[in-house]
């Protein structure tokens, strides 16, 4: 790879990390925002919580043997997502929640 390539790669990663940050701050004014991009924006936090937790229980499943731990870690996750409408407070009470019966024999 050129290093004209690897300067294109850069500065368009460079753009786009840029939108992705602005993009916030132009709007403002949210009764102007579609109501499409205002419900993609509601929903965001779960589909990240989805992408976090997921994957590692049920990769915990097959390398932990410990079924239980990955079972709670994921219903404290849901059970607090549903009442948190939060991202943080899920993960932390999945990691905590599995910590905590990882420490049981």
């Amino acid at each position: 790879m050129s290093e004209l390539n690897i300067m294109a790669v850069v500065f368009s990663a460079a753009v786009v990390n840029y939108l992705i940050r602005v993009t916030p701050f132009l709007m403002t004014n949210w009764e102007k925002v579609p109501l499409v991009v205002r419900r993609f924006l509601t929903i965001m936090p779960t589909a990240a919580l989805g992408a976090l937790i997921f994957p590692g229980a049920f990769t915990s499943l097959a390398e932990t043997g410990r079924p239980w731990a990955a079972l709670g870690g994921l219903g404290a996750a849901a059970l607090t997502a549903h009442f948190s409408k939060n991202l943080i407070i899920p993960v932390a009470a999945a990691v905590l929640t599995t910590w905590a019966i990882l420490q049981f024999p």
